[in-house]
């Protein structure tokens, strides 16, 4: 009898990893093909390559332009997307203005120098 119940455990344990690792398949295979993967910029550097190239952070900036058009530099605590992509510029300056702000540190450090403006980004 105490047999009979190992192995009705043991088939049933079976049955129930079989079944869970079924519909984590047919999950996998059909949630891929509706999901969009996020695009993200490669990373190419950190605050910390920006200081040690601060004597000639143009000439740095612009080189990492001319290996890749969009980027992200990682800070301490997020990471900042650059683009020299002339279309993605006039979709942030023209085409979707209202949805990129600047947020409120650059409109507090820019408010004394720049007032209440477009260029501080009061809108956000």
């Amino acid at each position: 009898m105490d047999m009979d119940m190992e192995i009705l455990n043991k088939l049933l344990l079976i049955s129930t990893v079989a079944a869970i690792l079924a519909i984590y398949a047919v999950k996998k295979v059909l949630g891929s093909s509706k999901k969009e993967k996020k695009k993200y910029y490669p990373i190419v550097g950190t605050v910390l390559h920006q200081l040690l190239n601060f004597r000639r952070l143009h000439d740095y900036m612009t080189e990492l332009t001319q290996k890749n058009i969009n980027f992200r530099l990682l800070y301490i605590d997020n990471s900042i997307v650059y683009t020299a992509d002339p279309a993605i510029v006039e979709y942030i300056l023209k085409t979707n203005f209202a949805n990129y702000g600047k947020g409120w540190y650059h409109h507090r450090v820019l408010k004394d120098l720049l007032g209440d403006g477009i260029f501080t980004g009061r809108w956000r």
